[in-house]
């Protein structure tokens, strides 16, 4: 299933074992014959023998033949929920400096399409909009603009495409959605019922979805930039009830006056978490549903049916 020598298309992801990668994988597996399946991971995959190891990639311990009959990468890999955990060297190292060394080895006479992964965060600092994901949005900000830079030193006969997704959730997702989950498992009272701004989050089958529909599009040579989130907005109170409602959570949210919830969070120290909770945007996905006959296969209805405790 994951090697066909009689295939033409070779896919490269990196970052396979992450939240995003491990659906991806599967999706690839099930859904997209014809692709064999390579990978770049911190830890080996079932069922899949083209696996360079990412320690061995970073120190050049593989051969250059691996990315030979790479046609298609999808570049997932990188620090996105440990940023305030790791020193800005680090960060650029993994963000950037791992997205350079992938370009160097691959092989631009058979490359056809390039998905790299990065954030909705560099939406908002170019928006300047600063937050607590700031320095983890300026190595995505550098790796894009090194991504344009390589891209317009080359024949320009591939594709480059570049991703920006909002929050992602869904069955075992990390960093603030789990947070909230767990938060929302507690038999506390949250002052959040006030927090009616319209936002918008991607189910991670949605975005899974979304780079397949890229992988089978036709070829067109060029660079572009995607924001992508679930073909809908929502508020911010609505997401967290109906989450709340999902999971069988005990927490009691209820209405309280936003300038002392400002004000509260303030004197806590929490300033950016106020200005988190209170972002509104809402992405229009509907080009990209145009442009690549994209269908996302959860819905508003079903978008927490998968969560563990699940009504």
């Amino acid at each position: 299933m994951n090697t066909n020598p009689n295939s033409t298309k070779t896919v490269l992801v990196t970052g396979a074992n992450g939240f995003i990668g491990r659906q991806l994988i599967s999706d690839l597996a099930n859904q997209i014959p014809g692709f064999s399946i390579k990978v770049i991971s911190r830890k080996s995959i079932l069922n899949l023998d083209s696996v360079l190891d990412f320690d061995r990639f970073i120190n050049n311990d593989f051969k250059p033949s691996f990315f030979s009959d790479v046609t298609h990468v999808i570049h997932l890999a990188g620090v996105a929920h440990r940023f305030n955990n790791i020193d800005s060297t680090e960060l650029e190292r993994i963000n950037v400096g791992y997205l350079q060394k992938l370009m160097f080895n691959l092989n631009l006479n058979s490359l056809e399409k390039l998905i790299f992964m990065s954030s909705y965060s560099v939406s908002l600092i170019e928006q300047s909009i600063v937050m607590d994901t700031a320095q983890y949005a300026v190595t995505k900000q550098n790796a894009e603009l090194l991504l344009k830079d390589w891209y317009q030193k080359t024949s320009k006969l591939f594709e480059v495409i570049i991703l920006r997704p909002t929050m992602v959730y869904g069955r075992g997702a990390p960093g603030n959605f789990e947070r909230l989950q767990k938060l929302l498992k507690i038999p506390i009272p949250l002052p959040f019922g006030n927090l009616d701004r319209r936002r918008s989050f991607i189910h991670v089958r949605n975005l899974s979805s979304a780079m397949l529909s890229l992988l089978k599009a036709p070829r067109q040579a060029g660079i572009a930039v995607w924001e992508l989130s679930d073909p809908w907005s929502e508020t911010f109170i609505g997401f967290i009830q109906d989450l709340n409602k999902a999971i069988d959570g005990k927490a009691i949210i209820f209405k309280f006056p936003i300038c002392l919830l400002r004000y509260g969070l303030s004197l806590l120290g929490k300033a950016d978490l106020f200005r988190k909770l209170t972002l509104s945007f809402h992405i229009d996905v509907g080009p990209f549903i145009k442009q690549f006959n994209w269908s996302n296969v959860v819905s508003f209805e079903s978008r927490f049916d998968d969560l563990e405790g699940a009504n």
